[in-house]
């Protein structure tokens, strides 16, 4: 369990760093949502599931169309064990990465 737990949060911080605007020397470094999805992903890593969920949480409140943030808020829930919570959240930045990527 703790293993495949630590699979998906190394695979949110690497949709993190080639997926998030800001993060991972990409052209817009200050991005305030990639960094506090940067700090949101060491907290986890530090022990804290569920303040990182709750700080994730409380980013959605003023950024509920970032997919990125969808996307990690998913890949803590599933570790948490709450696959209905990560489904939606996996479902709700698909839907958002489809409507970025159409409106190009």
């Amino acid at each position: 369990r703790k293993i495949r737990g630590g699979l998906f949060l190394l695979a949110a911080i690497a949709l993190v760093l080639f997926w998030v605007p800001g993060v991972g020397g990409s052209e817009d470094a200050a991005d305030p949502v990639a960094v506090e999805i940067e700090e949101a992903i060491a907290t986890a890593r530090g022990g804290e599931l569920d303040l990182a969920i709750d700080d994730l949480g409380f980013m959605m409140l003023r950024n509920s169309r970032n997919n990125s943030l969808h996307y990690v808020l998913g890949t803590m829930l599933e570790e948490k064990g709450d696959l209905p919570g990560a489904m939606r959240e996996y479902r709700k930045a698909y839907e958002l990465l489809k409507k970025k990527s159409h409106a190009k």
